[in-house]
């Protein structure tokens, strides 16, 4: 990596991975040099790098921002400067890797590629990966879609019953997909939603449903994050083989919508799918469960829905897309297991670390378990995880401010009230790659065994 200006810079990259890869280490070259990363809990790591850089001293920080996501940083380089770094990431099969939309392909030797674990359909089998191909052996699941309208209930909406009724109407006149059936929740700080399941036919609504019974008063602000991921919650603990939920938002006031966080950690839950839906001037517009932020909606002509395969079984459902990528399948009552005491691979407690990531995000209740447990597993394993990052440190005094950062965010209840997982972009611009080969040395391909470090 070079900086070609003439400035000083931090380098900021974006590594995008497929599910099935993770990362089991990390390095930066400091002079002559190769200083291995140190895998930290996340807020201590993200803080140690904060406070170094604001000195121009020498780390480098690798974490993730969403599920398929991670930000790599280094601080400094100087005008000129041509520096190296590299990355360990296992996986099963070929995939390819996105560094700021440079194309990373790697591919496992054949041995690996014959390891493959098969699907098995024992319903204790907590956790497992399923390769594309068999994947696509599976008989497909077709599933019926409803709206499910989130209506603004805030203090500052103007939405009512009468509006509520009109725009259901509309929406349905523009058959996106024919007569369907529906929900509606009220929101605000709370989730009211009501009892009746609603049916569109010809242009009018079931008389069956109530509207004049709002579940709750208009009053707060219009927390629509929180209010997918409860009604997500609520739709998973139905287990449903028919039907699926189409999230449709009706609000006068989009933008003042509080979204805290990317919500793609949900799509197992309704793969058909990418987006929720926004209604507004006549239109369905689309926005993805994937942004960290609101964005501006596209609108959008017709609904299309992906095809899709059951990995699951009856008693626990978990659909996934029919396409060349793979996908890992994890039960509920993987937050009730302590996978560091039991012989798995390093590759299957990278799946492990998914499972747990997935269903802390379902259920925040039990986070502080999954947090306990996922650090656990990422030390043992050596494996970055969403609670975790890999730092590379230029000296001991700056390693022993991490450990006493670590010590105390690790004895401290309000571990969720330290500040953000961010770092603040420093206010020189970010360059591009030169050269990919530092990096390249540095991706090594899954083996049974963990290479010695050097």
């Amino acid at each position: 990596m070079k900086n070609r200006l003439n400035s000083p810079q931090e380098f900021f990259g974006n590594l995008h991975i497929p599910d099935g890869v993770y990362i089991s280490d990390y390095y930066l070259k400091i002079g002559e040099r190769k200083e291995q990363g140190i895998l930290a809990e996340k807020k201590s790591a993200l803080w140690t790098y904060r406070q170094i850089t604001q000195a121009k001293k020498d780390p480098g920080i690798l974490y993730y921002t969403s599920k398929n996501k991670l930000n790599l940083r280094i601080f400094p380089f100087e005008k000129r400067q041509l520096r190296t770094t590299g990355i360990e990431v296992i996986h099963a099969e070929p995939v390819t890797l996105y560094l700021n939309n440079q194309k990373i392909a790697l591919f496992p030797n054949e041995k690996t590629l014959k390891k493959i674990p098969k699907i098995q359909s024992n319903k204790n089998d907590l956790c497992r990966y399923v390769s594309s191909r068999q994947k696509n052996i599976l008989p497909a699941v077709s599933r019926k879609p409803y709206f499910h309208f989130i209506v603004d209930y805030s203090g500052q909406s103007k939405m009512d019953v009468k509006s509520v009724q009109t725009i259901i109407q509309n929406i349905q006149k523009k058959n996106l997909i024919g007569n369907f059936g529906y929900k509606i929740s009220f929101v605000n700080y709370k989730v009211g939603t009501t009892r009746s399941f609603g049916f569109m036919k010809n242009g009018k609504i079931n008389k069956d449903l109530e509207f004049e019974q709002i579940p709750l008063p208009k009053e707060g602000g219009f927390m629509l994050n929180r209010a997918i991921r409860y009604l997500s919650y609520q739709f998973y603990k139905e287990n449903n083989l028919r039907k699926f939920p189409v999230f449709v938002i009706l609000t006068d006031e989009f933008e003042n919508s509080l979204w805290e966080e990317n919500l793609s950690p949900l799509k197992f839950l309704f793969p058909e799918v990418d987006d929720f839906f926004l209604y507004q001037k006549g239109g369905l517009y689309s926005h993805p469960l994937s942004s960290g932020a609101l964005v501006k909606p596209a609108l959008l002509n017709k609904l299309f829905f992906h095809k899709t395969v059951n990995l699951g079984n009856d008693q626990a459902i978990h659909l996934a897309r029919r396409n060349e990528k793979p996908d890992i399948y994890c039960q509920p009552g993987i937050m009730e297991i302590e996978p560091t005491a039991k012989n798995f691979t390093k590759l299957e407690k990278g799946f492990y670390l998914d499972g747990m990531n997935t269903f802390k995000f379902l259920n925040p209740g039990k986070w502080p378990r999954a947090w306990h447990s996922m650090l656990a597993l990422s030390f043992e394993s050596g494996i970055l995880s969403q609670v975790t990052s890999y730092i590379a440190l230029e000296n001991e005094t700056q390693k022993i401010a991490l450990q006493k950062k670590q010590e105390e965010v690790l004895k401290s209840k309000e571990y969720f009230s330290l500040e953000v997982d961010t770092v603040s972009t420093m206010s020189s611009p970010t360059f591009g790659i030169l050269a990919l080969l530092a990096m390249l040395m540095g991706l090594l391909f899954f083996r049974k065994t963990q290479r010695k470090k050097t």
